[in-house]
């Protein structure tokens, strides 16, 4: 087996505060600790989901902080802390496109992939989302290929890929 790492990241164009819908304030972690804060109207729908998650033993927690909802999650089993906030994540629908992009691919591109994509850290500043993945491929799978398939997926979320 060879590991692969790169970054995948996304522009953001983030809308003015206040602005309709779900708000993807800023959102950072690793396998072990990760935590999203959204910025909403209502936040009920959001704790309930929260709720529900932890009441089917997944480790996810949620507090108020200010006028903003922040989500806490580690890891439960064959999870990582990334992978039950993606858990999470993808069950809301975020007003900024480029946020929604990156947790469908999350939640979602690993099967495609066979799942040999293992997220390892996610940061959001304010210009780019960006995504530190690894990936392990087969010692006689071609990293050329495994890439090419990847700008695929990437490239219908106007995303792009950083090699390490």
């Amino acid at each position: 087996m060879k590991t692969l790492s790169f970054e995948i990241a996304k522009k953001m164009n983030r809308p003015p505060a206040g602005a309709p819908g779900l708000q993807l304030s800023s959102v950072k972690g690793d396998g072990l600790k990760a935590v999203m804060v959204i910025s909403s109207a209502s936040y009920q729908e959001l704790k309930d989901k929260v709720t529900a998650m932890h009441q089917q033993g997944l480790p996810i927690n949620y507090r108020t902080r200010g006028k903003s909802l922040e989500v806490t999650a580690y890891p439960a089993d064959s999870l990582d802390a990334l992978s039950v906030l993606f858990s999470y994540a993808s069950q809301l629908e975020f007003a900024e496109d480029g946020a929604q992009d990156v947790i469908d691919f999350c939640a979602g591109s690993r099967a495609f992939l066979s799942g040999v994509m293992r997220p390892v850290s996610i940061a959001l500043d304010r210009d780019s989302l960006s995504l530190r993945m690894s990936a392990s491929l087969a010692d006689d799978e071609d990293p050329e290929a495994f890439y090419g398939s990847l700008m695929e997926l990437l490239s219908k979320a106007d995303m792009g890929v950083i090699k390490r």
